[in-house]
């Protein structure tokens, strides 16, 4: 794992042997890790690496909750990446937020406090917006 960082901000390389795989742009404060970004190179998709990163970064971090944020799905891949969450332990929140015109679905892994979630996506997220109760199906 490569780390260029401050405090609360992370960017991480993760390798296989000495070929970058992946990476992902974490947040990490108030004992939560929380997902901003993450990629695995197309070459390295759909043989576990994904679910892997997930992995180090719950081991390495020992969050007491990790958060990420999901695109209100309309489609196909929409669909597959939340699926793709859920097989890595991850729950759907029960809200949505509009984030400069895009909304956005937290889902979390381990404990979750809605209080909690919100209070940190207006933190870390200030242009967030009309946050409201949802019921999704996958």
């Amino acid at each position: 794992m490569l780390d260029e960082s401050n405090k609360t901000h992370k960017l991480l390389g993760f390798l296989d042997a000495k070929e970058l795989i992946g990476f992902s742009y974490v947040i990490i404060a108030d004992n939560c890790l929380y997902i901003m970004y993450l990629a695995i190179n197309k070459l390295f998709r759909n043989k576990g690496y994904g679910s892997e990163v997930i992995n180090i970064l719950d081991k390495f971090y020992k969050p007491q909750t990790i958060y990420l944020s999901v695109e209100k799905p309309n489609g196909k891949d929409e669909n597959r990446r939340i699926k793709f969450y859920q097989k890595n332990g991850f729950v759907l929140s029960g809200i949505q937020f509009d984030w400069l015109g895009t909304i956005l679905i937290p889902m979390c892994k381990h404990k979750y406090d809605e209080k909690h979630l919100i209070k940190f996506l207006q933190k870390f997220f200030p242009e967030g917006k009309d946050y409201e109760d949802i019921n999704i199906k996958t």
